[in-house]
């Protein structure tokens, strides 16, 4: 790092290959994102301590993937000590229903697990990377034919939207029958594929079947795909797409989704747009009256504007609107500033609104769930989201930062002192924390009551 006084010139006390020997690849990436060569030139400039660290050594995994002279890895993906394969950009797929996923490409795939040592617990998944030597063409395959032993459609078919994109995998429908194609066939009922073949239905197959297909005419094609189905909690979403709501129905299995029958789906038909959808007669409103919100473009705690929440709500149908999950919206009402809404528990208690004059300031040592000094405006918005589940203590405590947060008629009390013995902080723009300034907490002193 170039420190005053420091060496200007390597120590050449630990290498990243034996004896000092210069990297074969010195400009490829490294799994770390360094390359080989800004790997070999920091090593040098340690202290000679240092070489047999753990961390070093964690570096030091990379020898064998920037070819050290006489250096080999572990852990190849070809049979012959390499990872030089004929399709290094073809994507494999990670996939674990409602588990963790993720997707790689050959090349990176082998390249990564040269890092592995024999005393690494996760060695044994070498076995794994060396069963797609195969689909990814190792020079040393003999056959590098698809098998054909697995397939994503139950009857073996090719699926009929081939083009349609797999978010999950980032692979389209084809790319993902290539990939079983080449699967061996002691494989095939192994979990990591059965998973895969989960988006049969979703791909076209015309033999599969799915538990919950949000059209009435059992299709998954949607026109509003990116539309946002909110205050709705599937695994692992919360306020998920109308594209993200249609894929589960088509990919999980009857019984995953812990659901008494697919009515969570097949309501939100209409304003994901599913062919023949109309907005119904007898739609749900948001605001008491019916009217539009008065402030539309304001976001409500879960990320949705005021007019969105109004707008999905007139797609459900009149037998919806009773419901808990539509009356937790309905709680957005009065923070949205519809006129005939009413709450339980405003902060400017004296006023009977939330019209505060700094929803930006927060709160020192105030913690809400997941959320520790909160801002005004936040604690407006928890407000809301509990409208009617505050207990009156619970209220009242909250409603104690009205003045501070500027509700309308309020001053200070200075009944506390921030400074002993009075006075004002010379440094009032010194910065205590990311938070606060000096002046800040003054400000909060000053509105606190002597108990």
């Amino acid at each position: 790092c170039a420190c005053p006084e420091a060496s200007p010139e390597p120590l050449n006390n630990c290498y990243l290959c034996p004896n000092g020997e210069e990297p074969g690849r010195l400009n490829s990436e490294t799994p770390f994102q360094d390359t080989c060569s800004e790997l070999d030139t920091y090593l040098r400039y340690l202290p000679a301590d240092l070489c047999e660290s753990d961390r070093v050594d964690s570096i030091r995994r990379s020898d064998a993937f920037c070819e050290c002279p006489g250096v080999k890895a572990d852990c190849y993906m070809c049979d012959d000590d390499t990872n030089n394969v004929a399709n290094p950009d073809r994507k494999v797929p990670f996939f674990e229903f409602l588990g963790s996923s993720f997707h790689t490409t050959c090349q990176d795939l082998g390249d990564f697990y040269t890092l592995y040592d024999t005393e690494d617990p996760e060695i044994t998944t070498c076995d794994f990377v060396k069963i797609e030597s195969r689909y990814c063409g190792c020079s040393s395959e003999t056959d590098t034919s698809p098998v054909n032993a697995c397939s994503l459609c139950p009857d073996a078919a090719d699926p009929t939207e081939g083009d349609k994109l797999i978010d999950a995998l980032d692979m389209t429908c084809n790319e993902l029958q290539t990939y079983l194609s080449y699967v061996a066939a002691d494989q095939c009922a192994m979990p990591w594929i059965t998973d895969l073949q989960r988006f049969d239905y979703y791909c076209g197959c015309t033999a599969a079947t799915a538990p919950c297909p949000i059209c009435p005419d059992g299709s998954i094609q949607v026109s509003n795909p990116d539309a946002i189905v909110p205050y709705l909690i599937i695994p692992n979403n919360e306020n998920p797409t109308c594209h993200q709501l249609a894929t589960l129905g088509v990919i999980a299995d009857p019984g995953e989704l812990v659901l008494d029958d697919c009515s969570i789906f097949e309501t939100q038909a209409d304003f994901c747009g599913c062919p023949g959808a109309a907005q119904p007669t007898d739609g749900c409103d948001f605001c008491p009256d019916g009217s539009a919100p008065p402030n539309p473009d304001l976001v409500t705690p879960f990320g949705d504007t005021c007019q969105e929440l109004s707008e999905y709500l007139s797609f459900l149908s009149g037998d919806q609107c009773t419901s808990d999950r539509v009356g937790f919206i309905q709680r957005q009402d009065f923070l949205c500033g519809c006129a005939s809404a009413t709450t339980q528990c405003a902060l400017c208690e004296d006023h009977g609104s939330n019209d505060v004059a700094y929803p930006d300031r927060h709160i020192p040592l105030l913690s809400l769930p997941l959320n520790s000094n909160p801002s005004c405006q936040e604690v407006i918005e928890f407000m809301a989201v509990n409208d009617g589940d505050l207990s009156d203590a619970g209220c009242n405590a909250l409603q104690s930062y009205a003045g501070y947060c500027g509700c309308p008629s309020t001053s200070p009390v200075n009944e506390c002192s921030f400074c002993p013995n009075g006075g004002t902080p010379s440094n009032p723009d010194k910065v205590v924390s990311e938070l606060f300034t000096c002046q800040g907490l003054y400000d909060f002193v000053s509105f606190l009551t002597s108990d």
